[in-house]
């Protein structure tokens, strides 16, 4: 049987060895501690950014449909792309008459507290770093996307017709659903919650 640790120590430095031992025990308890709420405080803020950004992929994506439908509905219809105040950009339609149809302006997007948090995040959980960096790159992808169809719009109006219009709209639009998925998915990995939109009362699927 191995000798006792004891019999080798005296009484005063087993002591000093456990009190030590049972410090370093509190202290590692109180920084994962610090670090479960430190993580719940940025958790807080970046889901209620991610909230903002899924309500502005959807919005984009109901803009588009929106006008896929107006385009098939009516003809001779003309289009402008309006830059306005605060440097968002609205879709504007007019009938043959020249009379103002409807508007949409482009939500623009927001990654402020991605910026400022995003180092503290892959210092304390570095899996979910690499999940929301994803998502943030591709909400980039997608803003980048939205600048190209109010870029081509506005270089190429009012020379597109209203097939060139649906098409070019449709194939934007299949491809934000994939955005919208992937914003919800992020969502309940923060928040541990479903995206609730007030004006239907119901969650995302």
């Amino acid at each position: 049987m191995p000798p006792k640790l004891e019999n080798f120590l005296p009484i005063t430095a087993t002591i000093a060895i456990t009190i030590f031992v049972a410090k370093e025990i509190i202290e590692y308890f109180k920084r994962k501690k610090n670090d479960k709420n430190k993580l719940n405080a940025i958790k807080n803020f970046l889901g209620q950014e991610i909230h903002q950004l899924s309500y502005d992929i959807r919005n984009s994506s109901f803009i588009l449909s929106n006008y896929i439908d107006t385009f098939r509905n009516f003809k001779n219809l003309s289009y402008e792309i309006v830059t306005l105040k605060n440097d968002k950009y609205q879709f504007r339609v007019a009938d043959e008459t020249s009379e103002h149809f409807s508007s949409s302006t482009f939500p623009t997007f927001s990654n402020i507290w991605y910026e400022k948090t995003a180092l503290l995040i892959a210092e304390l959980d570095f899996k979910l770093f690499q999940e929301i960096q994803k998502f943030y790159n591709d909400t980039l992808d997608f803003k980048h996307k939205q600048e190209l169809i109010i870029e081509t719009l506005t270089h190429n109006s009012p020379t597109f017709n209203e097939e060139q219009i649906i098409e070019y709209f449709e194939m934007t639009s299949e491809e934000n659903k994939e955005y919208l998925d992937a914003a919800y998915k992020i969502y309940n990995r923060v928040t541990g919650e479903k995206i609730i939109w007030p004006s239907k009362g119901k969650s995302n699927k």
